[in-house]
């Protein structure tokens, strides 16, 4: 017991001894710089790692924030192609359609003013649009408007000083008088019904309507010349419980496309 006792306490004061002179010669110069040496080695490598890295990073998202700049400049040209290309194609169509009426007054006595569209059916108007002609212009509620080939879009509803509201043919409001191609006399009276057809009513059970056939104004309202194109009949039915035909009658205007439009100042 006595002997592992000492050989413990020398033990012991060894290892004090020992971490002592470690101690002592960590404070040399010597030591120190060998030190610095030794770990700078160590340490160079990583330092010039991270500084690569460093670099390749800032490279990477430099690159990467360019290449997002170069993409929103890109997507900013379509944009700018596509709005170009949209108002040529509106211009194009303007231009069209003028000529159409140009052409048709041309080959008419009635006096006639090119309107263009300046908005559609709001929610308080609906079917109906805005066009940029008024009073001083000589627009009056009631008169006829009209699209390319003398084709009857709807009438004049409200007039501005400088502008009017026109109502489309579909309106529920739309009454105007109507008959066959090539006939004289009023045949019946066109609906509007809120929706691409319309109805042509009071049409007598005898009288001979086919598919196809082609609608016109009557010229039985004072505002409304004859033979302004309406549409053609898609369906006739008979119902043995009224004294007339119930015949629908789907409009030639595609009004979501029209542009410019006529307005019928006068007979």
């Amino acid at each position: 017991m006595r002997r592992e006792g000492t050989r413990w306490a020398l033990t012991a004061l060894g290892v004090l001894s020992v971490g002592l002179g470690l101690t002592l010669l960590a404070r040399t110069a010597f030591v120190r710089g060998w030190g610095s040496w030794v770990f700078g080695w160590m340490e160079r490598p990583l330092v010039l790692l991270d500084a690569e890295v460093g670099e390749r990073g800032e490279v990477f998202f430099a690159s990467r924030k360019e290449l997002a700049n170069q993409l929103q400049e890109r997507e900013q040209q379509l944009m700018d192609v596509a709005r170009q290309a949209a108002q040529w194609e509106q211009a194009s169509r303007e231009v069209e359609e003028t000529r159409a009426l140009l052409s048709y007054t041309q080959n008419t006595t009635l006096p006639i003013v090119a309107a263009r569209v300046l908005g559609r059916s709001a929610p308080e108007f609906p079917d109906t649009f805005l066009i940029d002609r008024g009073a001083s212009d000589g627009v009056r509620v009631e008169q006829p408007v009209i699209g390319q080939d003398h084709l009857l879009i709807g009438t004049v509803q409200e007039v501005f000083a400088e502008t009017a509201r026109v109502k489309l043919l579909r309106h529920a409001d739309t009454r105007i008088g109507a008959t066959l191609l090539g006939q004289r006399e009023t045949l019946g009276v066109i609906e509007g019904l809120f929706e691409p057809l319309l109805r042509l009513s009071f049409v007598p059970q005898e009288t001979e309507v086919a598919q196809n056939d082609v609608v016109v104004t009557s010229g039985a309202d004072p505002l409304i010349p004859q033979n302004l194109i309406i549409g053609l009949v898609r369906s006739v039915e008979k119902d043995p419980n009224t004294p007339f035909l119930n015949i629908l009658v789907e409009s030639l205007v595609d009004v979501s496309a029209t542009t410019m439009v006529g307005v019928v100042t006068g007979l």
